[in-house]
């Protein structure tokens, strides 16, 4: 069944580490808050490892992904709240990348972490925004294939 889901975010970022006189990426751990309503309704919060590659920054730009290249990242994330008013909880790995100012990803529910009425959830959601200079990005639709068993 496809569902959508409209987030209001919000990150923290590490600093950037990076192997002393080498080229390597630059690594980042981030911290996101989601709240979701739509036919979700509830909070996620994830956690990220993030590395830069193609680093540049544009004048005037700021921000962690805008102006400082393009990233890849991964991580985890759990969401407590209704799904078509089904209570309960699950967690989703996320995988996605920044290029050229734009994010995407790709969430997958966890296979067996439903609990309570979403016990037996699956799918996964995708999205696709630009990266806002500021640590929060408003009302981002994201379009979701769920199945319950």
């Amino acid at each position: 069944m496809k569902l959508t889901a409209i987030s209001n975010d919000t990150w923290y970022a590490s600093s950037p580490i990076q192997a002393p006189n080498y080229k390597t990426p630059q690594i980042v751990t981030m911290t996101m808050e989601t709240e979701y309503k739509g036919d979700f309704e509830g909070v996620s919060v994830a956690s990220y490892a993030m590395a830069a590659y193609n680093p540049h920054k544009t004048e005037g730009e700021e921000g962690c992904a805008g102006g400082h290249g393009d990233w890849t990242f991964a991580g985890i994330a759990t969401f407590a709240g209704t799904v078509q008013g089904k209570k309960g909880t699950f967690a989703t790995r996320v995988t996605g990348q920044v290029r050229h100012g734009w994010s995407e990803a790709t969430n997958t529910i966890v296979e067996g972490t439903g609990t309570d009425e979403l016990a037996g959830i699956s799918g996964s959601g995708c999205f696709k925004v630009q990266v806002p200079k500021e640590s929060r990005i408003k009302d981002l639709e994201v379009q979701w294939e769920v199945e319950f068993k």
